[in-house]
């Protein structure tokens, strides 16, 4: 039977085309590389606690793990009261 699917699913994959110019094609993606607000992220004083994972509070004193766990997990936050 697992023969028999397994000869059923490669038929299937065999049997696919792809335009040749979709894999020939040599230009780039035009994708966004950094994230606007990736400083935020931990890389500078201020912290985007919407966003920023629990490592990132490793840096300031008295808040990992504990408080740090409960910022990142009860996010996002629309203001300072909700923190």
């Amino acid at each position: 039977m697992a023969m028999a699917r397994r000869s059923a699913i490669q038929k299937a994959i065999a049997g696919l085309s792809i335009p040749a110019a979709v894999l020939s094609s040599g230009t780039a993606a035009n994708a966004v590389i950094d994230y606007a607000n990736l400083p935020y992220l931990g890389g500078s004083e201020k912290i985007d606690v919407n966003n920023a994972n629990v490592r990132v509070y490793q840096k300031v004193k008295g808040m990992y793990p504990n408080v740090a766990g409960k910022i990142a997990s009860h996010g996002p936050y629309k203001s300072v009261a909700d923190l």
